[in-house]
Formats: structure tokens, sequence, C-alpha cells
């Protein structure tokens, strides 16, 4: 048995034809368009999406900020910490340091002596001149200092 060769049938071929006398269906318009409270809605709904996404960025932008910053302030204690130790450590030797001087001058094969007034050196005061005060413009005034540090 030969067989016939298939070819391609569309959807619209397969369809069986509409008898004459069959009630005629009704087409939907496309042209309808849809209720104003519908428009509205969607409206909304994409507004809503985008204020949605506009939250979520600033959002993780507040969380990337807010972890970024923890770990600076961790790392920036961290070099505090080691800087105070070195600070006791620098302490320390200098107070070692003055300790064995201080050790050593009291040795007599040093050769220190003790201060005297007799071998103190006075020196006169210098002759005042008087000079004429040179004028200062106010831009090369350096800037006053309202509150000086009264010292440690």
């Amino acid at each position: 048995m030969a067989k016939a060769p298939k070819t391609r049938v569309s959807n619209r071929q397969r369809q069986k034809p509409v008898p004459a006398n069959a009630k005629s269906v009704r087409s939907l318009s496309s042209s309808r368009s849809a209720p104003v409270w519908l428009t509205n809605l969607r409206h909304l709904q994409n507004r809503c999406a985008a204020v949605t996404a506009l939250l979520v960025t600033a959002l993780l932008v507040a969380y990337g900020w807010s972890a970024y910053s923890q770990s600076s302030w961790q790392e920036a204690h961290s070099q505090l910490e080691d800087l105070k130790k070195q600070e006791r450590q620098l302490m320390q030797k200098n107070e070692v340091l003055k300790n064995d001087l201080a050790t050593q001058a009291q040795q007599p094969e040093t050769g220190l002596v003790y201060p005297s007034p007799a071998e103190a050196i006075a020196l006169e005061p210098a002759s005042q001149t008087t000079r004429a005060p040179k004028p200062v413009s106010p831009a090369t005034q350096p800037p006053r200092l309202t509150s000086l540090p009264l010292g440690y």
C-alpha cells in the first residue's frame, strides 16, 4: 500500500465550515476600553511597584552603609587599641631609661657633680633698643586664639 504524502494543514483549514443557518457568534470588540476603576487600579499598582523598588534600593544602600561603617569602626578601634598598647610600652621603656640614667649618674666614676650656685653663669640682660613697630596688615596677622590652653 502506498502512503499518501503528508501535507501541512493549518488550524483554519481543519476547522469545519460553519453552516449558513447557524447563529452568528458575537465577536468581542477589541476597541472596548477597560473600566475607569480598573485603569486606576492598574496605575496604582504600577506606582506601588515603583515605590517598592525605590524602598528596597534605599534599604539595601542603608544596610550596606551600616555594614561598611561597622567594619571600618572595628578596624579603627583595633588600630586605636594597638596605638594605646604601643604608648604604654614606650612609656615603660622611657621610665626604664630614666631609671638607668639616674642610677649611672649617682655612681662616682662618671664624674658628674651636683650643680652649685657658685658655678652658675650669670648673663646680663640685652640692652633694650627702641625700634619702631612694624606696621602689620590685618591679612598677615595670625588669627587670635580665643581660648589658650593652660598647660598640661
